[in-house]
């Protein structure tokens, strides 16, 4: 992180639009006591390139926060996105305290951090000085950029609410707009449009805006907001008209191209492709050792968006070992071409950045590219930037979305596959027993197969920070015993991972004369992230996958010891999944044996009967994991 003392752009400014004695005298929101603070207003103006006598497009925003509450202040500080292509060209903020005083935002209060240095993407941080309850922060920054696009909506809403959100289109004569909103709150959205000697100002506003609360488990707040956004279709030049984001076929040519280019300077990469797979028996082999070397050994450029850079080819992102998500995708074309396999480029959308819509020709909905090849009559997606999913493994966040199959002339939206819960599997064994003194001991071991293993794979470096990583977390679901002799299994190309351990309680924890074991773990006991009753969740629910969990566990003790109680036979099933328990008492034998199973069969759960669902289900898992097997001295 850098402070930006110096630099050019960022000032004190002091004519910012004057405090309303209204304003000065705001001490809540209205209906909303609780608010930590107020956005006044949040206003920006928007000047579309007028091409070709303009070489640049600019985003002027204005805000301006009403301070309300103690948690409120840490308000004052504030995110500005940029980059090199989007540039940040001035800020200026200040700071007006309750009794009228002015404090300027300093220049060693405005910060910037690389996000990405290849691609020089930053945020700008400003911390406002002297922030205090009843507090008015006022800031104001440009962004530039050379180019008539800008294709990310305006969000009226924010997390805190709003009395009045708007954005003035500046659009040029000559060039054909087409709106597209999504409005999720009551209120309809208002417009003004003003005719120029230059164009046209269109004006779209919203006012009373509640905050959209950040609860567990929400849809990604680019769902939930109301937005707006002027899509550019035809520019008219003096040669006549151009289209550009008329259809998916305009907005493909934009960047087949550079996309043919890259891929023609491909002379290293065959080579590379030659090398990697020389040896190895079968087809499918080849193309696992070529997908695992594009994911694993070439550097991903942190971006957004589909583009590949300047003069970008295949054969320089195999020689810089780096490049964006989309470049190394044409990488991984390349190199199977050179064993014979044709493939697609799929342009695809992270669904945790919000659902997209590809009723709009917006290439800037999506952030990155897979590969679709067909290997014996089987189709198969190849993520080559994830370095946790496994060969023709999809991440969750890409599956169900919706994604475009790239072709200049003949592109295709299709829905990508989701894999169904089942397989998704956590599967744990336990075998413990108690000794004479009343110390429990025994072995485990846990399975994951799917997503459960695309999150865990790969917890460290190396084995030793990977075997590390399981002690903690084993230690931290067993409480009071010691994990030892673990044992972990990865097989990246199949998702799968096992581990085993052996597990020892301690001193302190035995009690002498008393046994109590709760045998759900580690799979159990279910946490509860719903707390919330139905009637006050305000957002729907998006879990990251749908899964599976089984388990089984086994207790034996000694003579002298006496069973006192064990989890009862239980079942709960509705629309949300499937919790359910078992357990088989052998006193003779003096064991018992515990079975559980636990499904969550879907990912996203709108409405108050879906919320509910999930609620009830997990209402019942904690409280079927919460009875423990009691033993006592005879």
């Amino acid at each position: 992180m850098v402070c930006l003392v110096g630099l050019a752009g960022v000032t004190q400014a002091a004519d910012f639009p004057p405090i309303t004695d209204e304003e000065r005298s705001l001490a809540a929101v209205p209906g909303q006591a609780t608010a930590p603070a107020l956005v006044l207003y949040r206003k920006a103006e928007l000047r579309m390139l007028d091409y070709p006598r303009e070489v640049s497009s600019y985003l002027k925003v204005n805000v301006r926060i009403k301070i309300l509450t103690e948690e409120g202040k840490k308000h004052g500080e504030v995110e500005i996105p940029h980059s090199g292509f989007y540039r940040l060209k001035k800020v200026e903020g200040r700071t007006v305290l309750p009794n009228g005083q002015i404090v300027p935002l300093p220049e060693d209060a405005v910060f910037e951090e690389r996000r990405s240095r290849s691609l020089k993407a930053f945020v700008t941080k400003l911390v406002f000085p002297a922030v205090e309850v009843g507090a008015i922060l006022d800031y104001r920054y440009t962004v530039r950029w050379d180019s008539l696009f800008y294709l990310e909506p305006w969000y009226f809403h924010g997390r805190l609410p709003t009395r009045l959100s708007e954005i003035t289109y500046i659009k040029p004569n000559n060039l054909g707009l087409e709106p597209w909103a999504v409005q999720t709150q009551p209120q309809p959205l208002q417009t003004s449009t003003t005719k120029t000697k230059l164009g046209t100002e269109l004006r779209i506003w919203a006012e009373q805006l509640a905050g959209i609360p950040d609860e567990p488990y929400s849809f990604p707040f680019a769902d939930l907001a109301t937005r707006f956004m002027l899509v550019p279709t035809v520019v008219n030049l003096s040669s006549g008209p151009e289209p550009l984001l008329d259809s998916w076929r305009s907005a493909c040519s934009i960047f087949a191209d550079d996309y043919k280019n890259a891929r023609r300077s491909d002379r290293q990469t065959k080579k590379k492709a030659s090398a990697l797979t020389a040896g190895l028996p079968s087809l499918i082999e080849k193309v696992a050792s070529l997908h695992a070397f594009v994911r694993d050994e070439i550097r991903t450029d942190l971006t957004y968006g589909v583009g590949i850079g300047d003069k970008q080819t295949v054969d320089r992102v195999l020689a810089d070992g780096h490049g964006t998500p989309v470049a190394k995708a044409l990488l991984l074309q390349s190199l199977l071409a050179g064993v014979g396999v044709d493939s697609d480029l799929i342009w695809v959308a992270d669904r945790n950045l919000g659902r997209v819509d590809l009723s709009v020709a917006n290439p800037w909905w999506f952030d990155g590219g897979l590969v679709r090849i067909e290997v014996d009559r089987e189709t198969t997606y190849l993520d080559p930037v994830d370095r946790s999913a496994g060969f023709g493994q999809l991440p969750p966040y890409y599956e169900g979305t919706p994604a475009l199959v790239f072709h200049r002339s003949k592109p295709e939206i299709i829905e990508l596959p989701i894999a169904p819960a089942t397989e998704n599997l956590r599967r744990a064994s336990l075998d413990l027993a108690v000794d004479s003194d009343g110390r429990v001991g025994g072995r485990g071991s846990l399975e994951l197969e799917g997503h459960q293993a695309w999150r865990y794979v790969r917890l460290g470096e190396d084995t030793a920070a990977t075997e590390d990583a399981w002690r903690e977390y084993l230690e931290e679901r067993f409480s009071g015993y010691d994990v030892t002799a673990i044992e972990v299994e990865e097989d990246l190309r199949e998702q799968h991972v096992r581990i085993g351990w052996s597990l020892r309680q301690r001193d302190e924890e035995v009690l002498g004369d008393e046994v109590s074991v709760y045998l759900s773990k580690p799979l159990g006991p279910a946490a509860h992230p719903f707390s919330l009753p139905a009637g006050q969740r305000r957002t729907p629910v998006q879990m990251l996958y749908g899964r599976l969990d089984r388990l089984t566990a086994t207790l034996s003790w000694p003579e002298g010891w006496e069973l006192q109680a064990a989890p009862p036979d239980a079942s709960h099933t509705g629309t949300a999944g499937t919790v359910e328990v078992h357990t088989e008492t052998a006193e003779t034998a003096r064991r018992v044996e515990f079975k559980r199973r636990f499904e969550l069969s879907g990912r996203e759960f709108g409405g108050n009967d879906g919320y509910t669902a999930l609620r009830n289900l997990y209402d019942q898992a904690s409280k079927l994991d919460a009875r423990p097997v009691v033993l006592l001295r005879e």
